[in-house]
């Protein structure tokens, strides 16, 4: 039985393996068939995953069911050029009954594809503001240790180390962020897809991207450092004379 459907029924109060579901062919008494699990249906255009359910031949036929109101399913996957109809014509009784039909994905999965860029956008967002926020955090630690900056200068770092000190601040910055970060966007991403898997019927099978972790970490030095050219800059021209005699 499909998830959905196995929540649904029952007046809400749902069912599951091994319990039992009142089913009946039209024109004949509904029976008693027990639950044995539950499946992701291969719907298509329109439908909706984890809605129906699937018995065996035998069963619906012990339900009341005659030859003359079941229909044979034959799912098949093709190379991209391939003609169906051409396909269906070389199976047993190709030219009797047996259409082929194109396989749209389900409407579930449409409705999911059309929001797939938003993930994507809101990172941008994200990095956008998070890049912001450092630049605007060095720029304002750099005036805050100008007197401290100025007393290196004067006891012999030159321009370049002063701007190592800033971009020093900056990758210290993004890696406590990542390292407190990573594990808990991990976290609620596996919360999150489990409980909207669960509500699509679908398996619950979360995955991380190990290689995507990888690349963002590197993105995220990157433009740790790129938030830190201008902050760097200032404090490398940190001018110590004046900035020890004003304090």
């Amino acid at each position: 039985m499909g998830a959905r459907t196995a929540r649904r029924i029952d007046l809400g109060v749902g069912v599951g393996v091994g319990d039992s579901v009142d089913v009946a062919v039209e024109g004949n008494p509904s029976s008693p068939i027990q639950v044995v699990g539950t499946i992701v249906m291969p719907s298509g255009p329109g439908q909706r995953l984890g809605e129906g359910g699937l018995i065996t031949r035998a069963g619906i036929y012990r339900l009341g069911a005659t030859d003359d109101v079941l229909t044979d399913d034959l799912f098949v996957r093709l190379t991209p050029g391939t003609d169906p109809d051409r396909v269906a014509a070389t199976l047993p009784g190709g030219a009797n009954g047996i259409f082929a039909i194109p396989f749209d994905a389900p409407s579930d999965v449409v409705n999911f594809g059309r929001v797939d860029a938003l993930p994507t956008m809101l990172g941008m967002l994200v990095a956008f503001v998070a890049a912001s926020m450092l630049a605007h955090t060095l720029i304002s630690a750099v005036r805050r240790r100008r007197r401290d900056l100025a007393v290196l200068k004067t006891l012999g770092l030159v321009r370049h180390q002063l701007g190592t000190v800033v971009r020093g601040q900056a990758l210290t910055l993004v890696t406590i962020a990542l390292l407190v970060g990573t594990p808990i966007g991990v976290a609620i991403g596996r919360v999150a897809w489990s409980a909207l898997a669960r509500q699509l019927g679908v398996l619950v099978v979360p995955v991380v991207p190990t290689r995507l972790l990888e690349v963002l970490a590197a993105a995220a030095v990157g433009l740790a450092l790129l938030a830190s050219v201008l902050p760097a800059r200032s404090a490398a021209r940190t001018p110590p004379a004046e900035v020890l005699h004003s304090t």
